[in-house]
């Protein structure tokens, strides 16, 4: 057996440096925000579209809201960083020079959802704030399934050195997710006969309809080259419609639903929303 390096790679002289193909460099990828201050946040993921639509999405990394206490700007002065009456995490995500971000369920003014399982959390544009996402395609290799399958049995690759590419298609639009693997589930030979590997990586981006919203993917993968791809994204309604439709008789949730219309409806989480994809998946490195 190779021993590994301290950061789990495989000497240089082991490895295979052939590149297969190219990939959004994950491991280096950044975008810059803002104006009179400016925020550098790594890129998670990135969305790639090809077809009735040729654009690229680049998700940023999760966020607390903050105050700049030695800034001239109106968050700056005081002694304290954390926006303590404001105590959640916002996402953003990067597309064509705009940035958008992902409304919090918390406070959420959208109407309450119709008839159906619930809402996905908006994304709504950041005016005047300009973005920059910096993320050029870098050379890569891609694994195959016993050279993974061995490398991860023996402990030969870091997790943060794994990355997966999912491609799909739907609707006339070709799609390709680039995502980090957070962490990877294997088969254990001295437990069982079958083999498989199954990455999951989240948050990354997923499109619904015209837009994107936040969530997770899974791929499970198994030696006979069957494969399963599933993206999972979060759901939520509005707390009063719900108890509204569960006390009230149709003709009266009607009305009172359109009442609590006019306040700040509060969001709760309702379910994962299921998403499988008939695609394709690989895991991956940069050379």
């Amino acid at each position: 057996m190779i021993d590994p390096q301290p950061d789990g790679h495989l000497p240089v002289a082991a490895e295979k440096r052939t590149a297969d193909g190219t990939a959004p460099d994950l491991e280096h990828g950044r975008m810059i925000n803002g104006g009179e201050n400016l925020w550098m946040t790594e890129i998670q993921s990135v969305l790639a579209q090809s077809g009735t639509k040729k654009t690229t999405a680049y998700l940023s990394h999760e966020c607390r809201m903050e105050r700049l206490p030695h800034s001239e700007t109106y968050l700056g002065g005081g002694r304290e960083i954390f926006q303590k009456e404001k105590p959640w995490e916002f996402l953003t995500y990067t597309q064509e020079g705009r940035i958008y971000q992902f409304g919090n369920p918390a406070v959420m003014t959208v109407p309450p959802s119709s008839e159906g399982d619930g809402t996905f959390p908006p994304a709504f544009e950041i005016k005047g704030c300009n973005s920059q996402a910096h993320c050029p395609d870098r050379q890569i290799y891609y694994f195959d399934y016993d050279e993974i399958h061995e490398r991860l049995l023996s402990n030969q690759i870091s997790v943060r050195s794994l990355f997966l590419q999912v491609s799909w298609s739907t609707g006339g639009d070709d799609w390709t997710l680039y995502s980090p693997c957070r962490y990877v589930n294997f088969s254990n030979p001295a437990f069982q006969t079958s083999s498989y590997i199954q990455p999951i990586a989240g948050t990354v981006l997923m499109p619904v309809g015209d837009s994107f919203v936040p969530g997770s993917i899974a791929c499970s993968l198994n030696d006979k080259g069957d494969h399963i791809i599933e993206a999972s994204s979060r759901v939520f309604r509005d707390m009063a419609e719900w108890r509204i439709r569960q006390e009230q008789p149709p003709e009266v949730a009607r009305k009172s639903i359109r009442d609590v219309q006019q306040v700040m409806p509060t969001f709760f989480l309702s379910q994962d929303h299921i998403i499988p994809i008939n695609g394709t998946v690989r895991l991956y490195r940069y050379l």
